[in-house]
């Protein structure tokens, strides 16, 4: 059994609410849209492991990676509204993909962590 870091916890549970912040707010996702599937996978990788977080949703087609951003700000209080989730998201994920299938977006993010030894 792999016992997920808080840390690393910690990181999923940001991105999956900004993922899902963003939905709300661009998508139009509410309580008659479909639902958002999830599903969170934990892979053994030798030295260490990997949780990957899938996040379906019948939103319009929308690549989040597409998206070019600048620097992060040195603070909040420099920060333009928007746009800062998604420039989370890279930093926190150790790997993101984004496929449109079946009339669905699917958003995949992945984050590693080392395992005990």
């Amino acid at each position: 059994m792999l016992d997920v870091p808080s840390e690393t916890a910690g990181k999923l549970e940001l991105c999956l609410n900004e993922v899902l912040a963003n939905l709300i707010d661009h998508a139009g996702a509410g309580p008659s849209s479909p639902p958002v599937q999830l599903s969170l996978e934990l892979a053994d990788c030798g030295d260490r492991a990997l949780a990957t977080l899938t996040i379906c949703d019948a939103g319009e087609a929308f690549d989040p990676l597409s998206v070019s951003h600048g620097p992060l700000p040195r603070s909040l209080q420099e920060a333009e509204p928007g746009g800062l989730g998604l420039l989370l998201v890279r930093r926190f994920m150790d790997e993101l993909g984004y496929e449109r299938a079946d009339g669905r977006n699917v958003l995949r993010m992945g984050v590693y962590w080392p395992k005990d030894p």
